[in-house]
């Protein structure tokens, strides 16, 4: 089963660096944190965002449904991502025939779904049943 964690945009320009957990005050590391993975195990995930460079609707909703094609699992984080791919509020999962939506708060230091009580829980939660911790 294979899972891919979307985001926004990449900041850096450099599409190796989406979601990338370095430095560790990124969104990537803040983001790894809350779901109380290893280095190795995050980066062992794929991680794409959705621009390449600025946000653009009708791009974003293309590269969408491009990755629904290629993975089973999508974990859609922030609002932007999420309307992009039709998902549910965060902390949701909805199910499309063999594909699965998961969403997620955006991982920046600013959004504040992350601070109520049993949001990390819900994630781990949530991402347990995909994810394969410290194997190859």
């Amino acid at each position: 089963m294979s899972l891919v964690l979307v985001g926004e945009s990449n900041p850096y320009g450099d599409e190796g660096f989406a979601l990338f957990y370095l430095p560790r005050n990124a969104s990537g590391n803040r983001l790894r944190e809350h779901l109380g993975l290893s280095d190795e195990d995050y980066e062992a995930i794929p991680r794409v965002n959705l621009c390449p460079g600025r946000w653009s609707t009708p791009k974003g909703r293309e590269n969408a449904a491009r990755l629904l094609e290629l993975y089973d699992v999508v974990v859609c984080l922030g609002a932007k991502v999420r309307a992009a791919f039709g998902a549910p509020p965060p902390f949701g999962l909805e199910a499309r025939g063999a594909k699965t939506l998961i969403t997620l708060p955006h991982p920046s230091g600013l959004n504040r779904q992350w601070d109520a009580p049993g949001s990390r829980e819900r994630a781990r939660a949530l991402l347990a049943p995909y994810l394969k911790r410290g194997e190859p």
